[in-house]
């Protein structure tokens, strides 16, 4: 339905803009936004010609993690006008720059968020010699 609006919106030459986007689609392109981030930036600590990020340089990580919540919070302020094929930046105000930070922080908590229940997979590798107890299944009493 909202997509069906937004592609009305945009077939009617309309400029797409925060305006003329449905409220609805506002927060799932939020989190797509930040699954793609980290997505990107798992890639990344596995290509051999970045050997400064990897799994085990966490401050290094962290600071990417904040650039590119940066980099995914300005798209919020320039858009694409499909009538005069121009890229308008707007909200280049104290207003418009004060809600852009908050909207990068908003960014990089949803992002963490993906990032914390998707990629990152703590494995536990127990100490040569060390005896690890398993509980018993719970078997339900039969009435």
């Amino acid at each position: 339905m909202h997509l069906a609006l937004l592609l009305q919106t945009a077939a009617q030459n309309q400029p797409i803009t925060p305006a003329t986007v449905p409220e609805s689609l506002h927060f799932g392109t939020q989190i797509t936004a930040s699954a793609v981030a980290v997505f990107v930036i798992q890639l990344m600590k596995r290509w051999s010609a970045l050997p400064w990020i990897t799994h085990w340089t966490p401050r290094v990580n962290r600071v990417v993690a904040i650039a590119s919540s940066f980099l995914t919070a300005i798209g919020v302020h320039i858009a694409y006008s499909s009538v005069e094929h121009t890229v308008v930046i707007s909200g280049l105000t104290l207003t418009g720059i004060l809600g852009m930070l908050w909207v990068w922080v908003k960014q990089f908590a949803l992002q963490e968020y993906v990032y914390q229940s998707a990629a990152n997979r703590t494995k536990v590798v127990p100490v040569a010699g060390a005896a690890l107890e398993v509980a018993p299944p719970q078997v339900a009493a039969k009435p």
